[in-house]
This record gives structure tokens, sequence and C-alpha cells, in this order.
């Protein structure tokens, strides 16, 4: 089963390498809730892309709050992540991840303990994921908040499509499940995100776009 075909697939990296910089933005819903903004900037030359992602939560309800904030850089390189830095504030809590690619995959350290991914590994931000065109497919999620590794499975479910002020967006709905993993990611024809769900601490978070400017 091909989601993208091969016609499609040869003018979409004809266009990606004309492409320098975009920006997306997400708005994040905590519970059906708007509780705050994602911004996804990536800029390309040829096959290489810098991903930067910074994320900022606040939540407000019944005396509770919570407050989280985010940002990562990716560095992509033919489809593949070849180094990243995140740092995270969970309401106070500091987290710092660092990978980098090398001979024997992907190696990433946090809080001075380091874990050998396998080189096509992807990072939780879901950015990518390694295949457009097939249904079914196994990966390793680096997760950039503490730096641990998981094996999930990625499945093609359905289409998708919404509309964007006056453009009509369709994209390819992928679920993504493992230990502790239970998210949906969407992506545009292009392999880049427009929409993700997933499950935290007992809460449903969304990412839903809300802009893309070139």
């Amino acid at each position: 089963m091909r989601l993208v075909s091969n016609g499609l697939a040869g003018c979409l990296l004809l266009l990606g390498a004309m492409v320098h910089a975009e920006e997306r933005t997400f708005q994040v819903f905590v519970d059906g809730k708007p509780a705050g903004v994602c911004r996804t900037t990536v800029s390309t030359e040829g096959d290489v892309e810098t991903v930067t992602m910074t994320t900022d939560v606040k939540v407000r309800f019944l005396g509770f709050k919570y407050e989280y904030s985010s940002k990562s850089v990716e560095f992509w390189k033919g489809g593949v992540v070849q180094k990243l830095e995140s740092t995270v504030n969970d309401d106070g809590k500091k987290l710092h991840v660092k990978a980098e690619a090398g001979e024997q995959g992907l190696t990433a350290t946090s809080k001075g303990r380091s874990v050998i991914c396998p080189k096509e590994s992807i990072p939780s931000t879901g950015w990518r994921i390694p295949r457009l065109d097939i249904p079914k497919q196994t990966a390793t999620v680096l997760d950039t908040e503490d730096g641990t590794a998981t094996a999930v499975q990625i499945d093609f479910i359905g289409k998708w499509q919404s509309k964007l002020a006056t453009q009509n967006i369709e994209g390819f709905r992928f679920k993504v499940t493992g230990k502790g993993i239970d998210n949906e990611w969407v992506y545009d024809a292009a392999g880049r995100p427009v929409r993700q769900t997933m499950k935290w601490d007992g809460h449903a978070i969304v990412l839903e776009i809300t802009g893309i400017q070139k």
C-alpha cells in the first residue's frame, strides 16, 4: 500500500529543496481546553533541516496550576536526525537532553546517563516518522524530556482533512504505540506535522495547527 505516489514524492522532493524557512503554529489543548502554543520553525538547505520547536503551556482550573515550557533544536539530514538538544521546565522540574549520531547509532545523554539508540530513531516531538508510504512499521522513539528510548509500532489509520484559513489540508493519520506511548500523529503530503494527540499523566493533549507561514 503506497500513500504517496512516486510521481508526487518526486515533486515533493523538488519543492523541498527550494524551501528556505517555514513556521508552523499549533494551539495546545489540555482535556479539550486551550492551554498554550507550540511553534515549530524549520530551515531547509538541500536535504538538511534545522528544526526548532518551542512550547508554552499553562493550565488553570479549580485552584490547580500547572506550567510547562520546552525548547528543542533538531538537525536532520536525508530524513534521519543527526543531532538534537532539548531543555524542559516541567512545572519547576528542569530537564535537559542531548543526542548525536555516530557509528554505533544515536547516543542520547541526560542527567549524566547515556543511551545508544538505533540510527533512525525518531524524537518524541514527532517531526517526522521513518516512512509515509507503508501501513505498518516499527521504530524507536527518543524521549526529548528524559532521554529514554522506547520501541513503538506505527500504523497508518486513515486519511485526514481540515481547512486552515482558505487552504485545504490533506493528511495521513498514524497511530504510534509502545510502552507508555499512545499517540496519533498526522502529517501532510510533505511529511510535516499538522496535528498530534497524546495521553499524558491521565490528560488528553492535542496540538492543532493554526498557521503556516513561509
